[in-house]
Parts: C-alpha cells; structure tokens; sequence
C-alpha cells in the first residue's frame, strides 16, 4: 500500500507524456497540411542510373534542421531502396508509399553527420535538398554501403538539367 501511490503518479505522468506526443504530433500534422504529398514514382523508361539500398531518415526543411516534416508520413524512418534515374530518384519505402523527386525538383546533394535525430561519423549521410510545392526540403538517407558511385550519379543528373535549363 506504501507503494501503491508513488506507482500511480509514475504512470500518470507517463500517460500524459505519451498523450503529449501523441497531440503534439497531430498537431504538427495539422500546421503543415498545406504541404503537397510527393509525386509517385513513374513507370520505368529505363534501367536505373544507380541504386543504393539505405535506412531513410527523415525529412526537414532545408536550412531548419530541427523542423521536422510529419506530413506524408516524410517524417518517420524507413528502409529504402533508392534509384537515380534521368527523370529523377525513386525512394521504394519497404512500409509505406514510395516518394518520387522529379529531377527538376532536384537542388543538391551533400553528405552531412547529423540531422534531428540521428548522428554519425563525418559524411555518413546522404542530404537531398528538393523542392515540393513551394517547400525547400533536405531529406536524410543513411547509405548501407559506400555511396560514392550513387552521389556522383545523382549530381550528373542534376549539372545535366542545370545545363539544360542555361540553354
């Protein structure tokens, strides 16, 4: 019985931090309802450039790094098989719907050590900064293997239609 009221308060204020989340998320959700979901991946024209089998992250807005992107679900991590193509990367989700960046969408892409969850050796993620809507986006990838050969694909694709857009 000495015990019986420290227990409940203990898991009262557990109960209320989880109610917490839960609302502050759909909160969240809710101000950010505007954003447009991504486009679905095309049928394929041809084989990928490139492909890298990686864990997605998350999603921010670029140059806001702890400003997390909950809708369509772009804020929750996934596996992730990843194709570069001339008309722009395909992220297969293993749990949920694929996410297509058409290539004119596409800004940049660097390597980072951290973004609002996740910290790693130096250049150990992926950052694809890309438009949707009117919205600049850094999404965060986390290579399972060497990316290199996948980074410098995707940057041609980019200089490519950065030329073509000059002529």
């Amino acid at each position: 019985m000495d015990r019986l009221l420290p227990t409940l308060i203990i898991v009262g204020v557990i109960g209320l931090s989880f109610a917490g989340m839960y609302f502050g998320w759909h909160a969240l959700k809710r101000r950010q309802s505007g954003i447009p979901a991504p486009a679905e991946p095309p049928a394929p024209e041809s084989d990928p450039i490139a492909v890298i089998d990686c864990l997605y992250l998350n999603t921010t807005r670029s140059g806001r790094p702890f400003e997390r992107i909950a809708v369509h679900g772009l804020g929750l991590k996934d596996r992730a098989l990843v194709s570069v193509s001339e008309a722009g990367i395909a992220l297969q989700m293993r749990s949920r719907s694929a996410i297509f960046i058409p290539v004119r969408d596409l800004q940049s892409i660097e390597t980072a050590a951290w973004t609002i969850d996740s910290g790693v050796e130096p250049e150990g993620l992926i950052r694809l900064t890309w438009l949707l809507g009117a919205e600049l986006l850094d999404s965060y990838l986390r290579p399972d293997s060497d990316a290199a050969d996948w980074i410098r694909a995707v940057k041609g694709v980019i200089s490519q239609v950065q030329l073509e857009g000059t002529e």
